[in-house]
């Protein structure tokens, strides 16, 4: 029997807006609110939006970005978002959103960046919300409908020195369980008994890991998996 109900996997997934127009800025945030995801808006003009875009995704614990192509000057070259989407691609799956006029060169970007999508501005609302989709489903346990066999073990992690670092987002252990394991659709998750401490955390006074055995669907050997604090910086 796999439960669902669990405060990691309620949440809707957050997902960084950057975008130097205001009012796309905000039709997009309309977009994906109705969309089942939590936008957060990056502001500010030229270098200030890429700095409050780096805060924030710190910050919010964004899992995606939907990134204006150019977010200094819509009519140039510019390729600032791309850039952006470039550095924090490790950590956050970035979307370009793009209304660039020369099909030749967009083309030749999408085939320099084959890990970032892009999106066009032209496509119908529909179509962009089924796109992010797509790329939500790698990175989040709540769009890919990912399911656990005890989610108390979640909602437990989230009450340990570990969990109280996640702040307000305890969905991230659910998200980070989904990029290790890309293809699962269930998974069951077991405390690593190797010692008596609660969910073998550290014997630091402040221990901020913590060691799983996880299985996979139709798999009987278990993965071990050690969850820490990684640090966020850019």
């Amino acid at each position: 029997m796999y439960i669902e109900n669990s405060n990691s996997m309620n949440m809707k997934p957050r997902i960084l807006v950057v975008d130097n127009d205001p009012i796309a800025r905000v039709m997009s945030q309309s977009l994906l609110w109705n969309g089942g995801y939590e936008p957060v808006l990056a502001m500010g003009v030229g270098k200030k939006i890429i700095a409050d875009a780096r805060i924030k995704a710190r910050e919010k614990c964004c899992a995606l970005a939907l990134i204006d192509m150019r977010l200094y000057d819509d009519d140039s070259e510019d390729d600032s978002g791309l850039k952006l989407a470039s550095e924090l691609g490790e950590r956050v799956q970035c979307i370009i959103l793009s209304g660039h006029g020369d099909q030749k060169i967009l083309l030749s970007l999408i085939q320099n960046y084959r890990n970032i999508n892009f999106i066009l501005k032209t496509n119908t609302p529909d179509s962009i919300i089924e796109a992010i989709n797509t790329e939500a489903k790698k990175v989040s346990a709540a769009k890919r409908g990912l399911e656990f066999e005890d989610l108390d073990i979640l909602d437990e992690i989230s009450h340990t020195a570990l969990g109280s670092l996640t702040k307000k987002y305890p969905d991230q252990t659910a998200d980070i369980l989904a990029r290790l394991f890309p293809t699962a659709r269930k998974l069951r998750i077991e405390k690593f008994d190797t010692h008596p401490l609660p969910l073998n955390t550290t014997t630091a006074p402040r221990p901020t890991s913590m060691i799983l055995k996880v299985y996979e669907e139709k798999k009987y050997e278990p993965y071990i998996v050690k969850i820490a604090l990684y640090l966020f910086l850019f």
